[in-house]
């Protein structure tokens, strides 16, 4: 007998029923990482937003003690932090931006989830002016003291920025009615 002359021909690539259970494996890991997945890009938001407010509040410290001048943090936009907020110069010393005062850093809020909350924790109450003004000796305005608490819609975790007496600014997590 002579062998047959033709290549045996082989299977290349997947069946339908082999693709169907691996998409349908890959769908239910998704849906299984999905909520963990929003709830960590949540926190790394309201990580990032506290960490540029602070960050804020020593460059308006330190430019009033370079300056020897007044320096304000104050939001964009009324009494909204999630508006935006910037550091400026403030001259005649009435915690409002005018004309010919000098903008030092100014951020803007992109995330609409953020938002601010009157918080009851010693350290992170909210002043009544809702801006922070600096002396020319880098020391906070007394009437000024206060922290800003902010929450995300996604998450748990709260976060505060306090300012203490001296106008140094620290980030607490908002846990049991302390801040931490």
């Amino acid at each position: 007998m002579k062998p047959c002359l033709l290549p045996v021909l082989r299977q290349k690539g997947l069946t339908l029923i082999e693709l169907m259970v691996t998409l349908t494996v890959i769908a239910v890991m998704a849906s299984m990482a999905a909520p963990s997945f929003r709830t960590f890009a949540a926190n790394q938001s309201l990580n990032s937003v506290v960490s540029e407010m602070r960050t804020s509040f020593e460059t308006a410290r330190t430019t009033a003690l370079s300056r020897n001048r007044q320096v304000t943090v104050a939001p964009i936009s009324g009494n909204n932090w999630m508006t935006g907020w910037q550091v400026f110069v403030d001259s005649n010393k009435n915690g409002s931006l005018d004309a010919g005062e000098e903008v030092v850093q100014q951020h803007a809020v992109t995330d609409k989830n953020l938002s601010t909350f009157a918080s009851e924790v010693n350290d992170c109450k909210p002043n009544a002016d809702v801006k922070f003004s600096y002396a020319a000796d880098g020391f906070l305005l007394s009437e000024h003291m206060g922290g800003i608490a902010v929450e995300h819609a996604n998450t748990e975790r709260k976060k505060c920025v306090a300012i203490n007496r001296l106008g140094r600014a620290r980030v607490c997590e908002i846990k049991g009615g302390e801040c931490k």
